[in-house]
C-alpha cells in the first residue's frame, strides 16, 4: 500500500479533493509503485465511496498528477487509479520527474487560469452539460458540432484542451486526432474522448491516433473535472 511509504495531506478544491503524496526520492516512488498493493489510503471523513479526486505525487520540487477512484474495500477506503493512470504514474518515476506546476493552479480554480477548451460534440445537450461544467470550473469554452468546425477554429484560435465526442457525423473523431498528430504546431491541444465504449470503431480509432484520455458516457462531473485538471496540468509543464 502506497501510504506506507509517503506523507499525505488532503487539499480542497471548490467540490474537488487533491490528495498529495510526498516521497524522499524516485527510487522510493518505484519501490512503492512495484508493492503488490498499491492502492493508496484514505483517512478523511469527507470522502465516500466512488468519489473522483486528483492525486498529486512529489519528489523534491517535482510533481505530477493523475485522476484516482476512492472504492471501499471493507476495513478502509482506497484510491485506486485505471492502467493508464498506472502508467502515467510509472513515467513520471522512471523519468526522474517533470516541473512542479502547483504555483501555476492556484487553490481558488480547478482549472489553471486562462485555459481554453473546445467542445466537439453534435449533441446540443452533452454540448451545454459539459460546456457550462468547464465554465464553471474557471475555463473559458467554445462548441462545435462537428470536426470540420472544430479544425476551423483551432486555425483560428489556441486552444489547451478538446472534450470531444466519439459520436459525430462526418468526419470521425479518429480524423480530428490524426490531424492534431499530423500538424506542425508544438502547442498540441490535449484531447479528452467521451465515448460509451473504448472499444468501439471511433473512440478505438482516436486512442490510437492519439488522444490522451478517455471518460466513459453517462460521465459523472467529478471524474470529468479531475481529468481535465490533469491533463491541464500535464501540458503546462510540456
Amino acid at each position: 500500500m502506497i501510504a506506507g511509504a509517503c506523507g499525505l495531506a488532503t487539499l480542497r478544491w471548490p467540490s474537488l479533493h487533491k490528495v498529495s503524496y510526498r516521497f524522499e526520492d524516485f527510487e522510493a516512488l518505484e519501490q512503492a509503485l512495484d508493492a503488490e498493493d498499491t492502492d493508496l489510503a484514505i483517512d478523511d471523513p469527507q470522502v465516500g465511496d466512488g468519489q473522483w479526486l486528483l492525486a498529486t505525487f512529489s519528489v523534491g520540487e517535482e510533481s505530477t498528477s493523475v485522476a484516482g477512484r476512492v472504492i471501499d474495500r471493507g476495513d478502509a477506503l482506497r484510491l485506486t487509479f485505471e492502467e493508464r493512470d498506472q502508467l502515467r504514474l510509472r513515467h513520471f518515476a522512471n523519468g526522474n520527474g517533470r516541473p512542479s506546476v502547483r504555483s501555476l493552479v492556484p487553490a481558488e480554480q480547478t482549472l489553471p487560469p486562462g485555459s481554453c477548451a473546445l467542445v466537439v460534440s453534435a449533441s446540443a445537450p452533452v454540448a451545454n452539460i459539459v460546456g457550462k461544467l468547464i465554465e464553471g470550473w474557471g475555463a473559458s469554452v467554445r462548441s462545435v458540432g462537428s470536426v470540420e468546425d472544430a479544425l476551423d477554429v483551432l486555425r483560428q484560435a489556441p486552444i489547451d484542451v478538446i472534450v470531444l465526442d466519439s459520436l459525430l457525423p462526418g468526419l470521425g473523431c479518429g480524423d480530428l486526432c490524426q490531424a492534431l498528430s499530423r500538424s506542425e504546431n508544438d502547442n498540441r491541444p490535449c484531447v479528452l474522448l467521451l465515448g460509451q465504449d473504448p472499444t468501439c470503431a471511433d473512440a478505438h480509432a482516436a486512442l490510437a491516433a492519439g488522444a490522451d484520455d478517455f471518460v466513459q458516457k453517462p460521465f459523472r462531473a467529478q471524474e470529468l473535472r479531475a481529468r481535465l485538471v490533469g491533463l491541464l496540468e500535464h501540458r503546462l509543464c510540456g
